[in-house]
């Protein structure tokens, strides 16, 4: 229990977790998002605006970017140890197919999940703003 004035120090894995879990990253309260892309502009029970920080959503994109090439890389690196392990008898097709629906599906489905990761990376680099 903590007394007015004071706050509880959160660790840095918790405010990640809060954020992929798409809850307020600063209290750990539900309903971060507004539907599935859409993050709510201030949290309903404490009033954090995790958007509200110039480029905000510009780290998201990097965030959401990442995952989605090493997820390609993935795909590419695999594709090349099946070839070396079988003399070049895999077919291409599938590694492309499977390519594709990483580069366009991937940032639709990782969206949320990028920024709610971002938002508990913000306040782990900037703890002051996690004060009420």
């Amino acid at each position: 229990m903590t007394t007015p004035g004071h706050h509880t120090v959160v660790s840095p894995a918790r405010r990640i977790a809060r954020g992929l879990a798409r809850r307020c990253v600063r209290c750990g309260a539900p309903g971060a998002f507004e539907g599935y892309f859409r993050l709510r502009e201030r949290c309903a029970t404490c009033g954090y605006r995790p958007g509200a920080e110039e480029g905000f959503f510009l780290g998201v994109w990097v965030v959401n970017f990442a995952i989605s090439e090493g997820l390609l890389f993935l795909t590419l690196f695999a594709y090349v140890v099946a070839m070396g392990a079988t003399d070049g008898a895999v077919p291409v097709l599938p590694v492309l197919i499977v390519g594709l629906v990483f580069a366009v599906g991937a940032p639709v489905v990782f969206y949320p999940f990028s920024a709610g990761l971002w938002a508990g990376a913000v306040l782990v680099m900037h703890p002051e703003r996690a004060r009420p």
